[in-house]
């Protein structure tokens, strides 16, 4: 396998792709923030020291710069059922010098074949757009909603007890220990989410810091001294003809109930000097919805949120739980991965789930994309098949293989990598 010193196979027009080399980390902060159109700085050096896992980053260069880069990270994601190690995609970009010469295809198509060297069976990211990645057999599997709310409309219904109280924490930055029992109470009940060790918790608000000057308030919903719950904002206070027209922006809102959750948005919905709430990050589940007296004050938009890659289709099926018993053959196309071309037999029983190859008759055929985006439970192969995307050979084999993949949980991850 190539290493850091050996480029390996040139992309277009004398492009390399190797690995990360040791100390190269300024040069590919570098690269990555100009990708972007950004000022790289010392901050954004320092990040990619801290993020970075050595091993598990490509650079693509021409000569000694680099023009292009590719990351993985070593995660662990709640899937239905279970929880599955799982390889981030992050730290993606080319130089706009470098752009048309299929840099990226080859920093991705390096980076399945590595995945698939080292048994790893699924991978995910977040697309900066939203039309490249699905070339490369990754899924959207998972809604996202951004949410603007005019406070001075937005009555709570009579909400569940949440047998709590709330507090504002002084020094969010020296507390961030007390927040991690919420958060992985929260996770192991929702597909998506990645486990955050401290090394991680640093990392995520070191970025969450980073590029903005306004400080970050906490306050925590807690019971019986205990932290269930918590919401990180930041307030913009600002005044219209004399009258208090604040945004209040949420950063992440997260507790281990619904009842949790709900007194959360209760609490920063009567912020005074605050005309509106808004995020941009925020399951399509969202509890809020469903607690305010009029639906119409809230403003939410639909967009892509997680997106996933199968490398070893069979194994990432067996990974995880199922919503029904039964049994399904499908064939599975995949351009980027062939070792997971084929036809498949997937059983689901008391025990599990059993997926082999087989040369039964095929009852669906899809491809990893399609299947991807299905893995976690939202998009639904009926709604797949009606867009053409998936192609039944036995009526009713779409609706079967949705009963089995379904889950009660909306997939969603908090944090953006």
């Amino acid at each position: 396998m190539p290493t850091a010193a050996d480029p390996g196979p040139a992309a277009r027009g004398g492009i390399g792709i190797r690995r990360l080399a040791e100390g190269e980390e300024e040069a590919f902060a570098r690269c990555f923030e100009l990708a972007f159109s950004a000022a790289p700085t010392a901050t954004h050096t320092e990040r990619a020291r801290l993020g970075l896992e050595p091993g598990r980053t490509l650079v693509a260069v021409d000569g000694d710069e680099v023009v292009g880069t590719c990351a993985l990270l070593s995660l662990e994601m709640t899937v239905p059922g279970g929880v599955l190690p799982v390889a981030g995609v992050s730290g993606v970009g080319v130089l706009p010098s470098h752009r048309r010469r299929g840099t990226l295809t080859h920093l991705i198509q390096r980076q399945l074949q590595d995945l698939h060297a080292g048994g790893e069976a699924v991978a995910a990211l977040f697309a900066s757009q939203a039309g490249i990645y699905g070339r490369f057999g990754f899924g959207m599997a998972g809604d996202d909603c951004a949410v603007r709310i005019a406070t001075r409309d937005a009555e709570l219904r009579a909400l569940p007890a949440a047998l709590g109280r709330m507090r504002i924490v002084h020094d969010p930055a020296a507390s961030l220990a007390q927040l991690g029992g919420a958060y992985d109470r929260c996770r192991t009940g929702r597909p998506g989410m990645i486990r955050r060790e401290e090394r991680q918790w640093r990392s995520w608000w070191a970025e969450l810091v980073a590029d903005d000057p306004r400080p970050v308030l906490l306050a925590v919903h807690e019971r019986e001294g205990v932290v269930d719950g918590y919401v990180l904002y930041r307030v913009e206070l600002r005044w219209a003809q004399g009258q208090p027209s604040g945004l209040l922006q949420v950063q992440e809102l997260i507790g281990d109930a619904p009842a949790v959750e709900a007194a959360l948005w209760q609490y920063l919905l009567g912020i005074d000097l605050v005309s509106e709430v808004e995020t941009w990050h925020r399951p399509p589940d969202d509890v809020l919805r469903w607690c305010l007296a009029d639906l119409r004050s809230l403003n939410l938009t639909l967009r892509d949120g997680l997106w996933v890659r199968l490398v070893d289709g069979a194994r990432a099926l067996e990974g995880r739980g199922y919503g029904a018993e039964g049994e399904l053959v499908f064939d599975l196309d995949d351009s980027g991965c062939p070792w997971n071309r084929g036809r498949y037999h997937l059983e689901v029983g008391p025990g599990g789930a059993r997926c082999r190859r087989t040369r039964r008759s095929a009852q669906l055929h899809l491809d990893v994309a399609a299947l991807g985006s299905a893995y976690l439970g939202a998009a639904r192969l009926v709604q797949q098949a009606r867009a053409g995307r998936v192609e039944e050979s036995e009526p009713g084999a779409a609706a079967r293989a949705d009963r089995l993949l379904s889950w009660p949980i909306a997939p969603w991850c908090a944090e953006v990598f």
